[in-house]
């Protein structure tokens, strides 16, 4: 199944290689509790510490981390996978110094 935008037309590559990471910048952008900020910030730091991505065995709990934030297959691709979780992360940082 291909990703189509709402015009109905294919998604260009660098469009499918956004959604995700827009995705969280959204849900970023309406979470409004600390807390919450710093267990995402937990979970993908975790997920940075403990998933190589370019090794690609992947525990349970990496999995699951990346089940919820929508980014298994971008695991498919180490460096973009990589960058993404990297840019996440920024975007988390960013979020919990400006409260």
């Amino acid at each position: 199944m291909q990703n189509t935008v709402q015009s109905g037309t294919t998604a260009s590559p660098a469009a499918q290689e956004l959604q995700p990471l827009e995705t969280f910048l959204s849900s970023l952008k309406r979470t409004r509790s600390k807390k919450t900020l710093e267990l995402h910030q937990k979970r993908l730091q975790f997920l940075a510490q403990n998933f190589d991505p370019f090794a690609g065995d992947v525990s349970s709990e990496c999995s699951q981390i990346m089940q919820q934030y929508q980014i298994s297959l971008e695991a498919l691709d180490p460096f973009r996978f990589t960058n993404l979780v990297l840019q996440m992360l920024d975007a988390l940082e960013e979020k919990i110094k400006s409260h």
